[in-house]
C-alpha cells in the first residue's frame, strides 16, 4: 500500500517541484522513489518550469556566485530559486568569496556624532576597560573552514549601569556575560562592537581622546581601510602584520 502524503510534504512538493531540477528534488523526500514521485506531480497537474541549467546560466552562476548577494543572484538567475541556486554552486565546486561578501554586508550603521565631553568620557573608559584590535575567526560552510579577521572593540566592566549607557551611548554592539571563575566574584559583562563600520565610526570620533590604546586605535584604522579597498581575494601581508602588531599591544598595554 502506498505511503500517504503528509500535509507538509504536499505544501513542500506543490512549493519546490517546478522550480527544483529532478535530481535535487528526490533529495527533499528520500523515503519517496521518482515513480511516485512524478505519480504525485500527475495528479496535482504540476510540470516543470525548468529541468536543467543552460550553459548561458552556468557561466553567469560561476561568475558571480562568490561575490554578488543573494538578493542579486535571484535577479540575474530569474528561473532559479535559492536552493536551487546553491545546491548547484555545492555540486560544481563554488564557495563564497568571504572577504568580497563581508565587505558588501557590513551591518548598516546609523552616523555617529558625540560631543567632546562624550568622546573623552569613552576614550577613557576603552583605554582603562577596553580592547582594540584585529580577531581572527573561523567560518565553516559546506564542510570547509574559512578563516577571516575582523576589527573589534570590546569593554569589560561590571557595573550594569555603564554597560547600559555606553549601549544608549554608541548604539551599536551587544552585551555578554563572562563566565564567572569564583561564585563570590562579581559578574562581569562585555560590551563588543564588531561591525566594520561601527568599529571605523567609533574610533574616529574618539582617536584624538585615546592616550594608551591610540596606537592599536590607529593600527585598527589602517586595517579597515585595506579592507575597504582592496580588489585581490585572501588576506594580504599587511593585514596580517597588523593583526599581529594590535594584539602584541593589546598584551603590553599596562593595567589601569
Amino acid at each position: 500500500m502506498a505511503q500517504k502524503w503528509s500535509e507538509e510534504e504536499a505544501s513542500l512538493f506543490k512549493k519546490y517541484y517546478s522550480i527544483t531540477e529532478t535530481e535535487q528534488f528526490l533529495k527533499f523526500f528520500p523515503n519517496r522513489t521518482r515513480a511516485s514521485i512524478q505519480h504525485k506531480a500527475a495528479r496535482l497537474g504540476l510540470r516543470k518550469e525548468i529541468r536543467w541549467w543552460t550553459g548561458e546560466e552556468l557561466d553567469t552562476l560561476k561568475n558571480c556566485y562568490s561575490n554578488l548577494s543573494k538578493k542579486e543572484l535571484l535577479k540575474v538567475l530569474p528561473k532559479k530559486d535559492w536552493t536551487n541556486i546553491r545546491h548547484k554552486a555545492q555540486e560544481i565546486g563554488l564557495t563564497l568569496d568571504y572577504d568580497r561578501w563581508y565587505k558588501r554586508n557590513w551591518k548598516a550603521f546609523q552616523t555617529l556624532l558625540l560631543n567632546d565631553v562624550e568622546k573623552g568620557y569613552l576614550a577613557g573608559i576603552v583605554d582603562g576597560e577596553g580592547t582594540i584590535r584585529i580577531t581572527k575567526a573561523q567560518d565553516k560552510r559546506n564542510n570547509k573552514t574559512y578563516v577571516y579577521y575582523a576589527p573589534i572593540i570590546s569593554i569589560t566592566n561590571t557595573d550594569p549601569k555603564l554597560m547600559s549607557y555606553i549601549r544608549e551611548l554608541v548604539k551599536v554592539g551587544h552585551f555578554y556575560a563572562e563566565k564567572r571563575t569564583k561564585p563570590q566574584h562579581r559578574q562581569k559583562m562585555v560590551y563588543s562592537i564588531a561591525s566594520i563600520e561601527g568599529v571605523k565610526q567609533i574610533l574616529d570620533q574618539i582617536k584624538d581622546f585615546l592616550i594608551v590604546k591610540k596606537r592599536n586605535a590607529m593600527l585598527v584604522l589602517e586595517f579597515i581601510e585595506i579592507k575597504k579597498h582592496k580588489t585581490e581575494t585572501g588576506v594580504t601581508p599587511r593585514e596580517l602584520e597588523l593583526y599581529e602588531q594590535t594584539n602584541k599591544e593589546n598584551i603590553r598595554s599596562p593595567k589601569i
